[in-house]
């Protein structure tokens, strides 16, 4: 199976089941939200978060949320996490794809920074690429060009 094959029903999921749900709790979704919201149904990445559910510190749920926020801070091109929290203050529909329901309840900016050197230190986007690769081609033979 292609990997345009294994795309295709996540895509359908997409445009008739997510995006029009979406809509109706936060309005009509930008060309830059439908595409964070298919980079983060592609990636998964918060299947990749190191379970700290017996460490001190954040709960899961919050490194999920910030690992989500790691993502939007490249698709939305914000070079500084400070403007990546600025905007998930004032902008519903990012807050809400990134997992947080009220402005009031993001992280400082001292705890985006503590986990994207945690991200950073484990290889976090290493990790999810190394697992993408291995689903796609999982049952093919590659051979050099």
């Amino acid at each position: 199976m292609s990997f345009r094959e294994k795309l295709s029903p996540m895509w359908n999921n997409l445009q008739y089941l997510l995006f029009p749900q979406l809509t109706k709790q936060v309005g009509e979704l930008s060309p830059t939200h439908r595409k964070l919201i298919a980079v983060l149904e592609l990636v998964r990445i918060e299947d990749f978060i190191p379970c700290t559910r017996f460490n001190n510190g954040r709960p899961v749920k919050d490194r999920a949320f910030i690992a989500r926020s790691y993502v939007a801070k490249i698709v939305f091109k914000l070079p500084y996490t400070k403007q990546l929290i600025e905007y998930l203050k004032i902008d519903e529909q990012l807050r809400v794809i990134c997992g947080w329901e009220e402005g009031s309840k993001i992280p400082e900016k001292s705890m985006f920074s503590r986990a994207f050197k945690e991200f950073s230190d484990i290889s976090l986007p290493e990790r999810v690429h190394q697992a993408m690769i291995k689903e796609v081609y999982k049952d093919e033979i590659i051979r050099a060009p």
